[in-house]
């Protein structure tokens, strides 16, 4: 599975945990778990995803089929959780014979009592009764002047079936490519962000791992990061590394 994929990727790098942990700035124990599968050392599932792309990205290998393995594995765990908590069904089979009895014993209770029913009205009676409806109606002009009413059937329109939600990693970009400088992070951890490009656009928002954001402009970028040991930022193309330690608050000025 995933840690079995991990480990392997990491011993043909010949890297060590100690190696990828200075490389992504990730604790070693969080590395570790991705390995041994302990996902449940490692604090929400949006840091296991950002984890795993930090992790290949060091080993030099495209995150994209390492996802796919982790949502695969997470699926069919999931699918396996639903399996144990179906109830059983087994006790209710022997309810089927009994109802399907007590059916047939009412059908045959209804035929007996109809058929007494007409064995005990008396013929004279049959017969004067339909002599005396005939004559009423030959009598009278009888007319049937009921009209029938017609019933319109009813549409029921099947309610649409709910659509779980799909997380995706986010990533912010300015469209507007006439400006001079490209600015772009990748954030590793949780990292608020606020920007002023050109002295005068100012923006905020807050990273999490996997996402990233990209922004353009004519002079210069004023970047303030709350976490800034969190975000890999690259300026014109040239990549920039980590600006400061993890946990630290610090404000980046580009150019400098």
């Amino acid at each position: 599975m995933i840690g079995e994929y991990l480990r392997g990727l990491r011993t043909q790098a010949n890297m060590s945990l100690k190696d990828i942990a200075i490389k992504t700035r990730v604790r070693s124990e969080y590395l570790d778990a991705l390995e041994q599968e302990r996902f449940d050392k490692i604090p929400a599932e949006i840091y296991i995803k950002g984890y795993i792309r930090a992790y290949l990205k060091a080993v030099s290998v495209n995150p994209e089929e390492g996802l796919r393995i982790y949502n695969d594995q997470m699926l069919k765990s999931r699918e396996a959780d639903l399996r144990m908590q179906e109830p059983e069904k087994k006790s209710l089979l022997p309810i089927r014979p009994l109802l399907y009895t007590a059916i047939a014993l009412f059908v045959v209770a209804v035929g007996v009592f109809f058929f007494y029913q007409r064995q005990m009205t008396p013929v004279s009676v049959k017969k004067m009764t339909g002599t005396m409806i005939s004559k009423h109606i030959v009598d009278s002009d009888f007319k049937d002047t009921r009209q029938p009413v017609l019933l319109k059937p009813a549409f029921v329109k099947a309610p649409k079936p709910a659509v779980a939600p799909v997380s995706v990693p986010v990533t912010y970009r300015d469209t507007d490519l006439s400006f001079k400088h490209n600015l772009s992070l990748e954030a590793f951890e949780a990292t608020w962000v606020s920007i002023t490009i050109d002295g005068k656009n100012k923006k905020a928002m807050t990273l999490m791992p996997g996402d990233t954001a990209q922004w353009t402009g004519d002079d210069s970028f004023s970047l303030k990061l709350g976490n800034a040991g969190g975000v890999k930022v690259t300026f014109d193309g040239k990549d920039l590394g980590f600006p400061g330690p993890r946990g630290s608050v610090l404000t980046v000025n580009l150019p400098r």
